[in-house]
C-alpha cells in the first residue's frame, strides 16, 4: 500500500460522545478511524509536505472553511503543515491571526464575523490554563478537539470583539493561548487534577470579569469534559513517542484526548501527538512482527 499524507485530525460527535479520525490523502481523501480497540500499524516516511489549503464551504464566515484542497505542487512544509503559498491562500489564515483590529479577510467573511455571536473561553488541562475563542454553536467540540479537562465561557461578543478580548486576557493576565501537546500528554497516569482545574477556572473567571464590563461578561459553571471522551482512567505513566522519520507506530488504540493518541504495545502505554503527524506520510505495514521491533527499539533509546 502506498504512503498516505496525514492531512487533518477530525472529531465527530454522536449523542455527546466524540470520536477521532485521521484524514489521509493519496489521489483522494480517506478517513482512518482511531476507534478504541482497533490496531494501528504504520511507519512514518521521511520529510514533511504541505497539507494544502482550506476554501469556503457551504457557510461563509469564520469556521466555514471545511473544504481542504491538496497542495497543487506537493511542496515541502515550512514551520508548520503548510507551504507559504497554501498558507497565504488559506481562507482560515486571516481569522487565525486576527486580534480584533485590522481585518484582512474578504468582505463576506467580515460581514459574517461582525454579525455572529462568539465566546472567549478558559480551558484547563490539569494545572495548566489557556484562553481561546469559539463560535456559538461549537464550544464543546472546540474543547474536545483540544483535550481540555474542564472549560467555561467567560465573555461574549461578535467575532472581532472576542478576538480583541482574547488578546487582552493573554497580555494583561498572562494566560497563554496554547498548551503544548507534551504537557497534555504528561497528565496521563498522574494524579486526578480535576479539583485543581475547576478551582483554576473559577479563580481566573473572576480575574477576567474584573477588567470587562457587565455587558461583555458571560457567567456559567465549568463544564467537565470527561464524559465526552471515550477514554478509560490511566494509572500507568505512558511513554511519549516523538514523531520522526522512520518511526514505526504499532499498538492497540486505547483512546484519544484532544491531539493526544493513547496506544498500548504489549504491556506498555505510549502517547503520540497527532498534530505532529500533519504533513507526514505514513505507510501501513501488513504484519505485526516488524512493527513491534520498532517500539522495542524506541524503548532502548
Amino acid at each position: 500500500m502506498s504512503p498516505r499524507l496525514v492531512s487533518a485530525v477530525e472529531w465527530r460527535e454522536d449523542k455527546g460522545l466524540y470520536t477521532c479520525n485521521l484524514m489521509l490523502h493519496d489521489h483522494g481523501y480517506t478517513s482512518l478511524p482511531l476507534t478504541p480497540g482497533s490496531t494501528l500499524n504504520f511507519r512514518i516516511q521521511p520529510g514533511r509536505r504541505c497539507i494544502g489549503y482550506h476554501q469556503h464551504g457551504g457557510r461563509v464566515g469564520p469556521g466555514g472553511w471545511g473544504l481542504l484542497t491538496p497542495c497543487p505542487t506537493s511542496s515541502l512544509a515550512r514551520g508548520g503543515p503548510q507551504c507559504p503559498s497554501c498558507q497565504a491562500r488559506d481562507s482560515a489564515t486571516p481569522c487565525i491571526r486576527c486580534r480584533g483590529e485590522a481585518c484582512t479577510a474578504d468582505n463576506q467573511v467580515q460581514e459574517a464575523c461582525l454579525g455572529s455571536r462568539a465566546f472567549v473561553y478558559l480551558a484547563a488541562f490539569g494545572g495548566r490554563l489557556k484562553v481561546g475563542v469559539t463560535r456559538e454553536n461549537r464550544f464543546v467540540t472546540r474543547w474536545v478537539e483540544q483535550g481540555a479537562d474542564a472549560a467555561l465561557r467567560v465573555l461574549t461578543g461578535n467575532g472581532s470583539e472576542v478576538r480583541r478580548f482574547e488578546h487582552i486576557i493573554s497580555t494583561r493576565l498572562g494566560v497563554p493561548g496554547s498548551v503544548r501537546v507534551s504537557v497534555k500528554a504528561s497528565a496521563f497516569g498522574g494524579e486526578d487534577n480535576m479539583k485543581q482545574a475547576l478551582k483554576l477556572l473559577v479563580e481566573n473567571r473572576e480575574r477576567v470579569h474584573e477588567i470587562f464590563s457587565s455587558s461583555q461578561r458571560f457567567d456559567e459553571d465549568p463544564w467537565v469534559l470527561a464524559p465526552h471522551y471515550n477514554m478509560p482512567t490511566v494509572k500507568q505513566k505512558p511513554i511519549l513517542l516523538k514523531v520522526d522519520d522512520g518511526l514505526t507506530v504499532v499498538g492497540e488504540v486505547i483512546g484519544v484526548k484532544g491531539q493526544v493518541l493513547l496506544l498500548k504495545g504489549g504491556e506498555v502505554l505510549f502517547v503520540l501527538g497527532l498534530s505532529a503527524l500533519l504533513g507526514r506520510s505514513i505507510e501501513f505495514n501488513s504484519g505485526g512482527a516488524r512493527s513491534q521491533v520498532g517500539l522495542e527499539s524506541f524503548l532502548k533509546k
